[in-house]
C-alpha cells in the first residue's frame, strides 16, 4: 500500500490556536476536579443502561449519565439526541455534550487524550490521523462517518468556553481514579477487540465505564452491531487491548460537592 498521510497545517500559525493561547490562560485545562469521598476499591454503583441503536453508544452513554445523576428526571431519546447533535449515519463525538452538560446539568466535565483536542479545533482532519498513530484504514473509516466541520466547530466552541482538557493518553489509574470518586468515564475503543465482538472489522466504539476493581473493569457496551451488553465485566488486559491505538481518549463527567444545582429546563 503507497505510504499516505493528510495534510499537515502549520500548527504555529494555525490562527484558531494562535486566539485560544492568547485568550485563555493555560492553567486553566489543568485544573484537579475536586475529588468526591472515595467510595472504596470494590465500586459497585448501579448506573441505569439503554440499548443503543443506529450507533448511538455514545449518545445512550450520556442518557445513562444524565439519569445516574438525576434519578428523579425522565429523558426521551429525542432530547438525548438534541444535546449530543446526533444525526443518522454519522458518529457522535462528545464535545457537543459535554458543553451541554457543563451549562445546563451544572457538572463537571473533563477531555483526556493522548492528541491535542486544540488540534481538532484547527485540523480534524490531522486530529485523526494522529489519534489512529497512522493506521489509515481506521483514519479513513473515521473521515466517512464523521461530521467533521460540526465536531471542529463544537471543540473549538468547548475550548472557548473554558473545557477542562488535558493532552495525554488516559491511563488505567485516571479510571480508578474517578470512579472511586463517583464520576463516570466515557473511554473510545476498538469495537472488534472487545470480548463480545461478532467480528474483527475496526469499529470506533464508546463504553460508559461504571464500576471497577483491580483485577477488572466493569463497562456499559451499547452496540447495536455486535450486541447490547449492560454490566459487562472484562479484565483489564482486555479492556486495554481495546482502548489502545486511539490515543487513549477518556471523557470524564461527575458532579461536585456539596451538588445542588437544580437541572435546567
Amino acid at each position: 500500500m503507497e505510504e499516505f498521510s493528510p495534510p499537515i497545517p502549520n500548527l504555529s500559525t494555525a490562527p484558531y490556536l494562535k486566539k485560544i493561547l492568547g485568550e485563555l490562560a493555560e492553567g486553566r485545562y489543568y485544573d484537579k476536579l475536586p475529588i468526591y469521598p472515595e467510595l472504596g476499591p470494590e465500586v459497585r454503583r448501579k448506573v441505569p443502561f439503554h440499548e443503543s441503536t443506529l450507533g448511538r453508544c455514545a449518545v445512550v452513554g450520556v442518557w445513562s449519565t444524565l439519569e445516574y445523576y438525576y434519578p428523579e428526571k425522565k429523558f426521551t431519546v429525542e432530547f438525548i439526541d438534541k444535546v449530543c447533535g446526533y444525526r443518522e449515519g454519522y458518529g457522535t463525538w462528545p464535545t457537543k455534550a459535554l458543553i451541554w452538560l457543563n451549562e445546563h446539568a451544572h457538572l463537571t466535565t473533563r477531555w483526556i487524550g493522548g492528541v491535542d483536542l486544540r488540534i481538532l479545533a484547527e485540523s480534524p482532519e490531522l486530529y485523526l490521523w494522529l489519534e489512529h498513530d497512522g493506521d489509515r484504514l481506521a483514519y479513513e473509516y473515521q473521515l466517512k462517518t464523521s461530521d467533521l466541520p460540526a465536531e471542529q466547530a463544537n471543540a473549538a466552541l468547548y475550548l472557548k468556553r473554558g473545557g477542562i482538557f488535558e493532552n495525554r493518553p488516559g491511563t488505567r489509574e485516571d479510571i480508578k481514579l474517578y470512579v472511586n470518586g463517583d464520576y463516570l468515564p466515557s473511554a473510545s475503543v476498538n469495537a472488534a477487540l472487545l470480548p463480545n465482538a461478532v467480528s474483527d472489522d475496526y469499529l470506533p466504539h464508546s463504553v460508559l465505564i461504571v464500576n471497577c476493581n483491580e483485577d477488572t473493569v466493569t463497562i456499559h457496551n451499547a452496540d447495536h452491531i455486535n450486541g447490547n451488553v449492560p454490566n459487562q465485566v472484562i479484565s483489564w488486559e482486555q479492556f486495554e487491548r481495546a482502548w489502545e491505538g486511539r490515543a487513549r481518549r477518556l471523557v470524564v463527567v461527575g458532579r461536585e460537592t456539596p451538588f445542588e444545582s437544580p437541572l435546567d429546563n
